[in-house]
């Protein structure tokens, strides 16, 4: 456990450091299809990169508190050495006046730390699951239509139109006043398979629910999303200045 925490601590780092990066030199790119790649590469490697050892000479200033917190945590265990008792035989001994001896605070705080955050990965976790299991009544009772690319469902309750894997979700009044918009647009996620990218973002953020940077990660995915999506609708011929009318009133309400 005490090896997991450490990960734990490292993989945070890397993605708070992938985020900076992201945000000084992509945010204001429009590439999206490169950034969506970049986002997903680098969440990736800041899984990874954690598990890598890398040997130097000398300690680098992100090395070294993670150095100092690993020997505190786990003190260095000596070599048995081998003292002799005869001629022909030898019995290991250890010497343990040397040993360096766990620090019972860090370690007390340690555990208060772990506590928490078993915790608050339990309640991100019911939440999840909360969700998606309202997902799954939503299409297994919604009126279902087949298409060749996907599967429309219609619910009568007042829901934001959103699409998973092949299904898309909208409700009776969005499907009488806007299909042809907010079907486009969710298509466009289903055929971008968008909902692949959330799913590892959710994945993430099951174990670093702690840190602010993946949450901001998943909105910059997301944003990506939407601008794809966004851009697909436009070019499939839909009058521009309907569809933003359409995004205003989903944004602010329909008086406004």
């Amino acid at each position: 456990m005490d090896a997991y925490f450490i990960y734990l601590l490292k993989a945070a780092l890397c993605f708070t450091l992938f985020y900076l990066f992201v945000v000084t030199l992509l945010s204001r790119e429009t590439f999206h299809r490169f950034n969506r790649y970049v986002l997903l590469i680098g969440m990736i490697g800041c899984l990874i990169l954690p598990l890598v050892e890398i040997n130097t000479q000398t300690s680098s200033i992100i090395q070294s508190p993670f150095i100092e917190l690993e020997e505190r945590i786990k003190p260095n265990v000596p070599l048995p050495t081998l003292a002799p008792i005869g001629e022909d035989i030898a019995i290991p001994i250890v010497n343990t006046s040397n040993m360096a001896e766990a620090d019972p605070n860090l370690l007390d705080l340690l555990h208060l730390a772990l506590a928490i955050y078993i915790f608050g990965g339990v309640v991100n976790a019911f939440i999840l699951t909360r969700s998606v299991l309202a997902m799954f009544r939503l299409i297994k009772h919604g009126h279902k239509i087949r298409h060749k690319d996907y599967i429309l469902v219609i619910s009568d309750k007042k829901i934001c139109p959103f699409s998973w894997r092949k299904y898309i979700v909208i409700s009776q009044d969005d499907y009488d006043e806007n299909s042809d918009e907010i079907i486009t647009h969710e298509l466009a996620h289903i055929r971008h398979w968008h909902s692949l990218d959330i799913t590892f973002v959710e994945f993430i953020l099951l174990f670093q629910w702690f840190n602010p940077a993946v949450w901001l990660l998943k909105r910059e995915i997301q944003s990506i999303h939407e601008y794809q999506a966004d851009r697909s609708v436009l070019e499939s011929g839909i009058d521009a200045t309907k569809y933003q009318l359409l995004l205003v009133k989903k944004a602010v309400g329909a008086s406004s």
